[in-house]
């Protein structure tokens, strides 16, 4: 192969190498919207918390309840609980197990409201 030919290949095979860049998709963003109207305080997105010691950074909390103690916000039935939920960014994540059927269900964490539900 002459010296010609031999610069022109290489010099197609950089620019098939070069365009490979252009012609991959784009990652679609994996950002999901923020459901909170509460925006102070933290997530609880992972087993013992954002820290991992399983501790709040809450500073509001109040040191002395009530009698009656706190009003509940919301209640919801599940089956047999597999663990403590997650939250984040508004959704709260539970697994439970209602007979033979294992299910990951997601909630409104303000509301209780079911936003989707596996299984």
């Amino acid at each position: 192969m002459n010296a010609f030919l031999r610069i022109l290949l290489a010099i197609a095979i950089i620019q098939c190498i070069g365009s490979f860049g252009f012609l991959q998709a784009e990652e679609p963003s994996r950002q999901v919207p923020d459901l909170r109207t509460r925006k102070t305080g933290s997530d609880w997105p992972t087993f013992l918390g954002p820290n991992g010691n399983s501790k709040s950074d809450e500073t509001s909390v109040i040191s002395l309840w009530p009698d009656s103690g706190l009003p509940i916000v919301w209640h919801k039935k599940i089956a047999e609980g597999y663990g403590a939920p997650s939250i984040s960014k508004g959704r709260l994540f539970l697994f439970d197990q209602a007979g033979d059927q294992v299910r990951l269900t997601c909630l409104s964490s303000e509301t209780g409201a079911e936003i989707w539900r596996f299984g």
